[in-house]
């Protein structure tokens, strides 16, 4: 690593410019005295440049593809230091990719002003292994701090091969400037599209006789941020997709879903898994199916003992990585393993069951113009019997057989079937996000609101509070209880295991709160372990739909006891509110009893999804539900 000054770069050609003449190893003074991004004030970074340049050099040997990119990043906090940690990922398959051509700078201002430059070192990058068929180079930028402006470039080159990479204009950063520019053979049909909500401009200036050229600008970019109940960033991102339709009138990577489907079917750790027959080596498993002649219970038998008895590796997998007897055998298996063994199960059993390939709502939506594996991210089980729709995923460990896995809920996968392929829309409202909580408290003359709180969460909320509980059980109280509750102490918290597959998980504590006398008056309130204490539809604008992902049902009840000097001075109204649309329903009832309160307080949210023109009454309307939640309880001491 060695310091220079900025007059030492002035030879240094750059390969990309702007209406602003940026050129790579040249900074303006500006740039490093900037103290925030002038179209996203709280951001923590800011892509000035995020450029690049797709070639291809062809001849009587190879073809070569070559991807450039260029990158500068303004530091303006120190939360995002580590963005000048660099890895970039690569190909290792046929060993025919490599990244070349690193180079980069770090600026700084000096403490008289000036400019001081630091050279990324030749040695700097090194590669490291991600799996069989992927690496990555990674260095780190030298000298960098608050303030400082990061540049790099680097080339990805790959032999005979003809891509073209998706661009996303956005980033986890505001981008100031944006630019692709392609190059390829006139001998190379391809299409593109643009997604997203960004003013996007497309040139096909310089192109020859023998190439086609495309370039795409934009400016001044929001930063790509989640927002609550958000699907995937994927699909949002502002981004231009392209497809090669054909190489010289010759068709290519043209596979229909047809096609695709087909390919599967005769795949050897795929459609042809499927149709072995095991089930008579697993002679508990098939004495068990023997035993019952309801068809639903056959699914359930063999579904609840692929569940318990294979483990998931954490693999997430389109193909097998193993054969069917292999998973058996070691008791562990990938994604795929797991449900292509319970699809052959299944059949073996009589069951009409077929793979589906899925997306989950995190990996983002299928684009079902666009046919291609790479959408899909798992393999679940699909089944029909009785007119009822099943969709297994036994790497689950907790979730029933009978229930669409809440993570592909409202998605549509797709049906691995030799006659019926077929995109089918995943989604069964019969099943809700189900939350009870049980109040029992007293209120003493000095203050003390204590009780027991005792919470029951069924379904979907079962399964998502089991899901935050195994991924840490010592973190449980404390991250989902003591900090969403943090003027309440909490003791003898238990969480009760479900009975059944069909039985609440249940969480139980003792809570003390010493509420404050100001003049005579105490005011407390009900809103315990609902996950409803604060509206999380705070933005006044919002570019995603909210993704609920089910309907939701969630009831707060109980007593409270309070001393004899205490008088309830004001108790919240008794009051029903419903939307327009009847998708949210509001019931609220208090009673004023012998010796103290009772009450029940209900949401209903019948609706899993909201669109985006759909936000601001949303917002209103649950901005009042909020609130109505969080309504206090006033008492009064006697005089």
């Amino acid at each position: 690593m060695k310091t220079i000054t900025l007059t030492l770069l002035l030879a240094f050609a750059g390969i990309y410019s702007h209406a602003q003449k940026v050129t790579f190893g040249k900074i303006d003074k500006a740039d490093l005295e900037r103290k925030e991004c002038d179209y996203q004030k709280d951001a923590a970074a800011e892509y000035l440049v995020d450029a690049g340049e797709v070639n291809y050099f062809i001849n009587s040997y190879a073809i070569t593809y070559e991807f450039n990119v260029w990158v500068r990043l303004k530091i303006y906090s120190s939360s995002a230091l580590d963005a000048a940690n660099i890895k970039v990922p690569f190909s290792t398959i046929g060993n025919n990719s490599n990244v070349l051509k690193i180079s980069g700078y770090t600026y700084n201002l000096s403490a008289s002003g000036e400019v001081e430059v630091t050279e990324l070192s030749k040695d700097a990058a090194y590669k490291q292994k991600i799996s069989d068929t992927r690496s990555e180079v990674v260095f780190a930028m030298p000298n960098v701090k608050e303030g400082s402006v990061i540049e790099y470039k680097y080339t990805i080159q790959q032999e005979n091969i003809i891509k073209f990479s998706d661009w996303y204009f956005q980033n986890d950063f505001p981008v100031r400037y944006s630019k692709y520019d392609i190059s390829a053979p006139s001998v190379i049909d391809f299409t593109h599209r643009i997604y997203g909500n960004l003013k996007v401009e497309e040139s096909s200036e310089g192109g020859t006789g023998g190439t086609k050229r495309r370039i795409f600008t934009a400016t001044n970019i929001p930063s790509i941020r989640r927002e609550p109940y958000m699907s995937s960033l994927a699909d949002y991102e502002a981004r231009v997709e392209f497809q090669i339709k054909g190489i010289r009138g010759n068709p290519q990577n043209s596979y229909t879903w047809k096609e695709i489907t087909e390919m599967l079917l005769k795949h050897d750790y795929f459609g042809l898994l499927v149709n072995k027959t095991v089930l008579k080596e697993l002679p508990e498993l098939q004495a068990k199916v023997r035993s019952v002649s309801d068809r639903s219970e056959v699914i359930r038998t063999i579904y609840e003992y692929v569940q318990e008895k294979i483990k998931w590796d954490g693999y997430y997998s389109i193909e097998a990585t193993k054969n069917i007897r292999q998973t058996i055998n070691s008791s562990e298996g990938s994604l795929s393993d797991i449900n292509l063994l319970l699809t052959s199960l299944l059949r073996e059993a009589g069951i009409d069951a077929h793979p589906i390939l899925i997306s989950t709502r995190g990996h983002g939506k299928i684009k079902v113009e666009k046919p291609g594996i790479d959408q899909f991210n798992g393999v679940y089980v699909y089944a029909e019997e009785d007119g009822k729709l099943y969709v297994m995923n036994a790497a689950n460990k907790y979730i029933p057989y009978d229930m669409i896995p809440g993570e592909v809920h409202l998605t549509n996968g797709l049906l691995i079937h030799k006659t019926k392929m077929q995109f089918v829309p995943l989604i069964n409202l019969e099943n809700r996000y189900n939350l009870t909580t049980v109040i029992n408290a007293e209120l003493s003359a000095k203050g003390n609101y204590e009780g027991t709180v005792k919470s029951y969460a069924g379904q979907y909320a079962k399964l998502e509070r089991l899901r935050n509980y195994f991924k840490d059980s010592t973190q449980f109280k404390s991250k989902y209880i003591e900090s969403v509750h943090k003027d309440y102490k909490f003791d003898g918290v238990e969480f009760v295991k479900p009975s059944g597959i069909h039985s609440d998980c249940e969480v139980t504590a003792k809570f003390k709160k010493a509420l404050n006398e100001e003049a005579g008056y105490y005011i407390c309130s009900v809103n315990l372990f609902t996950g409803m204490n604060e509206n999380p539809f705070i933005s006044e604008e919002r570019f995603s739909d909210i993704e609920f992902g089910y309907n939701q049902t969630i009831v707060i009840t109980g007593t409270i006891t309070y001393d004899e000097q205490l008088v309830p001075e004001e108790i919240p109204k008794n009051l029903r509110m419903i939307t327009e649309d009847s998708s949210i329903i509001v019931q609220r009832f208090f009673q004023k009893e012998e010796s103290g309160l009772s009450f029940r307080v209900s949401v209903q949210i019948n609706k899993p999804l909201y669109f985006t023109d759909e936000y601001p009454e949303l917002k209103a309307m649950y901005k009042e539900l909020v609130d109505i939640l969080n309504e206090s309880l006033v008492f009064r001491k006697k005089q």
